[in-house]
């Protein structure tokens, strides 16, 4: 009976100490398990989104990247295309026979040079293939004339290399605005740029040669004409120096049309009369009623010769 009591109490010790175990468990060390997991649960779950987040934004990024390599590849291969074609079109041929000037030698102060292996940019003049069987003739008409220019006015052009023939013509095109590359020289001269056409056949001539027109701005039949330089004027009016007894005249008169040699006189002068012609400081040295010309054999100032006004 004594080993049984023993062993009882010794069962019951066990069994009261399985109990506390037991109460510690349920009221410390489960909970703290539970939460050590459940906080372990929390983090897997955050790392999970997190791995998603950065899955997706690596998806996204090489999603960005194929987008680029592919419109990249799309821009090389149109790329590739037109420099095929480009290369193509590296061959020129001229729509007619002619001469070839290149762009550069029209306007050398471009500083652009056509050779081999120069950049050219769109649009860029590289070869002109002038057409020889009509030729322009560019008039610089000076402003004085420029209002009497129209298009279609009649015109005599001479080449000054064929100074023996002369080529009808026709006036196509007048400037709006002065020639920009005279005012650079001369600020105070102003002439207009006038096209002209020559209407006649011509020999086989090259671009870029010289000639000079004659300008049909009205035809005058039976007038009474001077020397330009004959006119002057005084106190506001224009006069003409008239010979009368071997001494000069001034007498007022009506002018009209004129041309770079003669001018016309409405009124004021009849056929015959002699006129003072000269440059303007010889006239303006005789520009005296009663002054003493000579007549006779004209010479250089300060005397000035008289020309017979005619039709």
């Amino acid at each position: 009976m004594d080993a049984d009591s023993l062993a009882v109490q010794r069962k019951q010790i066990e069994l009261a100490q399985t109990h506390e175990q037991l109460r510690l468990l349920t009221k410390y060390d489960f909970p703290k398990r539970k939460r050590a997991l459940e906080a372990a649960v929390e983090q897997a779950q955050k790392e999970l989104e997190r791995l998603k987040l950065r899955s997706a934004s690596q998806i996204s990024q090489v999603e960005a990247s194929l987008k680029s390599q592919s419109a990249t590849l799309e821009l090389q291969e149109k790329r590739l295309n037109e420099l095929k074609q480009q290369l193509e079109l590296t061959r020129i041929y001229a729509p007619q026979d002619g001469l070839v000037v290149y762009a550069s030698s029209s306007n050398p102060g471009n500083g652009i040079l056509i050779e081999e292996g120069a950049t050219v940019r769109q649009k860029q003049d590289i070869i002109k293939l002038p057409d020889v069987s009509q030729m322009m003739l560019e008039i610089r008409v000076h402003e004085s004339h420029v209002q009497k220019i129209k298009p279609g006015l009649q015109a005599y052009v001479t080449i000054d290399s064929l100074p023996d023939q002369q080529f009808q013509g026709s006036i196509r095109k007048v400037a709006v605005l002065p020639d920009s590359s005279s005012r650079f020289f001369n600020p105070n001269l102003k002439v207009y740029t006038t096209e002209g056409l020559i209407e006649d056949e011509i020999p086989d001539l090259k671009p870029g040669i010289s000639g000079r027109a004659e300008v049909i701005i009205t035809n005058l039949q039976n007038v009474l004409t001077v020397p330009i330089q004959a006119v002057t004027t005084l106190k506001g009016r224009q006069v003409c120096l008239v010979e009368k007894s071997g001494s000069a005249k001034p007498v007022s008169v009506e002018v009209g049309m004129y041309s770079d040699r003669l001018i016309e006189i409405k009124s004021g002068l009849k056929e015959g009369d002699e006129v003072v012609s000269g440059p303007f400081s010889v006239i303006t040295r005789v520009l005296k009623d009663g002054a003493k010309i000579r007549v006779d054999k004209p010479k250089p100032a300060p005397s000035a010769p008289a020309t017979p006004a005619k039709k």
